[in-house]
């Protein structure tokens, strides 16, 4: 009898290990961490199996990151995760077949959410209302075509918010509006037509805003106004063709513009509302531009690079300016010819 308990409690250990989820591992990167394997779930009340050996006496307590292997599919993310983990920093999951993102709970450390190369088509209103210590958001690749206007509500936070290369059509006006420490936004590469004007008025800490290779035909008036702390737009590589006057404005720290590669024709100081001290680089190549208004240049009084090689009244790129009126000028006597006779 004796030697029969002793196999069954082989036997249970054998299993048990053989079941295991998580690999325990620990490195520089990501510190203590569960590299979760073969688990399944579509809502976020299943209970995934998270039973694995620690390594050197550790437990759940002090694993910071959870990385969800490809051999996992997961629809929604299993809440069990974060209260087995209750001290969770970084979670991962990339490539998981993941359809909706849910999070009402994920501790109180939790500070970077990754979900790239998933199907989520819609992150609706409180999408990561319990999550409110999260830093950073990076959804990549991830089919998100729609974002409500809650969907990021209560993030005090949140620095960085990656979400390129999405199928996003639109950005609703106040989306950001409860993201007081936002300070990098990516939207590119996206199919992005519509901004609306107060999309991100106001928003005190956001430094750089890349909106590049979209779809974007008009800037309305105010999209760009009152980015108190703004160094780097990029709306280069769209199919923006009518700026409207106002739509750059009270943007006292912008180091770079970017334009290159869209439809504008006629570059009017009328557009930037205000002057730009910092202003260093503008780029308007590869534009159709034919008139100029020679007045634009007093907006920039620190350009150093402009950037206008294939356009249609001049194409030349000018580097390392030291004066307008000597460096640049001399080239653009056809453009502002042009743009006088408008």
């Amino acid at each position: 009898m004796g030697s029969r308990l002793v196999e069954l409690v082989i036997f249970v250990a054998v299993l048990g290990t053989a079941s295991a989820t998580c690999r325990f591992l620990e490195d520089d990167y990501y510190g203590y961490h569960c590299f979760l394997e073969h688990v399944n779930a579509t809502d976020v009340s299943d209970m995934v199996d998270l039973s694995g050996e620690h390594v050197d006496g550790r437990s759940d307590v002090h694993v910071e990151t959870v990385i969800v292997s490809p051999t996992a599919r997961l629809e929604e993310i299993p809440m069990n995760i974060f209260a087995t983990f209750i001290n969770l920093e970084t979670f991962f999951c990339n490539a998981n077949f993941l359809r909706r993102i849910d999070l009402p709970f994920c501790g109180p450390r939790m500070r970077t959410f990754q979900a790239n190369t998933n199907q989520v088509e819609v992150l609706q209103n409180g999408a990561f209302r319990g999550c409110r210590s999260l830093e950073q958001i990076t959804i990549i690749m991830s089919d998100i075509q729609r974002i409500e206007e809650n969907a990021f509500a209560e993030l005090n936070q949140l620095r960085d918010l990656l979400l390129y290369e999405n199928p996003l059509v639109e950005l609703h006006g106040h989306l950001f509006r409860q993201l007081p420490q936002l300070q990098l936004v990516r939207f590119d590469q996206g199919e992005l037509t519509s901004i609306h004007p107060g999309t991100f008025q106001c928003k005190e800490f956001m430094s750089q805003l890349d909106l590049s290779l979209n779809r974007l035909e008009r800037i309305e008036t105010g999209t760009f106004t009152n980015l108190l702390r703004l160094r780097t737009l990029n709306l280069g590589r769209n199919n923006i063709q009518v700026i409207e006057e106002g739509a750059f404005a009270n943007l006292p720290l912008l180091e770079r513009l970017e334009l290159v590669e869209n439809q504008i024709a006629v570059l009017d100081s009328n557009l930037f509302g205000t002057t730009f001290q910092n202003l260093n680089y503008l780029g308007v190549g590869s534009n159709r531009i034919n008139a100029v208004d020679r007045q634009v240049f007093r907006r920039f009084p620190g350009l150093m690079s402009f950037f206008g090689a294939g356009n249609v009244c001049f194409s030349q790129n000018f580097d390392d300016i030291g004066s307008i009126e000597n460096d640049v000028a001399p080239y653009l006597e056809t453009c502002f010819t042009n743009f006088d006779e408008l």
